[in-house]
């Protein structure tokens, strides 16, 4: 990554809305000389309280990109997530939970009511078994 986006995509971490911060921040992961500082700003949206739609998402995504980025941190709230009203949530709290090896917990969404949790999941953990080495 160039400075300059380097530097557009640091703004946006700092002034967007909650959820391009996450998106942000999440590619700042990537940034060796950033990475501490977007893993402090994405633990703290994780650990917001969401008082919106926008800001519930924001917070669901932030645990999902703290998981996919290997932060142990995460995963009470992504257990706790695993019975959330929302499906979506749900399927991402699996997924998380899945990025950080947690199988025995992420497995638990594939005895899900929703359908499409279960798909999500299980496809989420072929692919992932397809891919390690």
């Amino acid at each position: 990554m160039n400075s300059e986006t380097e530097a557009a995509i640091a703004q946006a971490a700092k002034q967007a809305n909650p959820e391009l911060r996450v998106v942000a921040l999440a590619r700042l992961l990537g940034v060796e000389k950033r990475r501490s500082e977007a893993l402090a700003a994405l633990r703290e949206l994780a650990n917001a309280k969401a008082n919106s739609e926008s800001e519930r998402r924001a917070r669901s995504d932030a645990q999902s990109a703290l998981a996919q980025a290997g932060d142990e941190s995460v995963k009470p709230m992504l257990i706790q997530n695993l019975r959330d009203q929302a499906a979506g949530t749900r399927a991402r709290a699996a997924r998380g939970l899945a990025y950080l090896g947690d199988y025995s917990d992420a497995a638990t969404a594939l005895a899900d009511d929703e359908g499409g949790v279960r798909s999500d999941v299980a496809c989420f953990l072929l692919s992932q078994q397809s891919t390690s080495p």
